[in-house]
């Protein structure tokens, strides 16, 4: 049975996708599971991570957010990367 997001590492879910298992049932939406895991697991990494690295994290945030923002864009949706959070963090 297909675990959520929530449950199934992000590796796991990366295996099922390029294997071709993404026609199983409960895996729509996983490219946008996975992307939000990796932003919260490099938020944390950042808080972690040595002074001197703090600012090459920030600016890889920053330039994932402005890409998530042309996609959104172009698909006419809202970013769901643009939080509280991510704007402290990101901008």
């Amino acid at each position: 049975m297909y675990k959520s997001g929530k449950e199934m590492p992000v590796n796991k879910r990366l295996f099922h996708m390029v294997y071709d298992r993404g026609r199983h049932e409960g895996i729509k939406g996983e490219v946008l599971s996975i992307a939000l895991d990796l932003q919260r697991i490099t938020k944390k990494f950042a808080e972690h991570a040595k002074p001197e690295f703090k600012p090459l994290i920030e600016h890889a945030l920053g330039d994932a957010l402005k890409d998530a923002d042309y996609a959104a864009s172009k698909h006419k949706i809202a970013n769901p990367f643009r939080d509280e959070k991510s704007l402290a963090v990101c901008d």
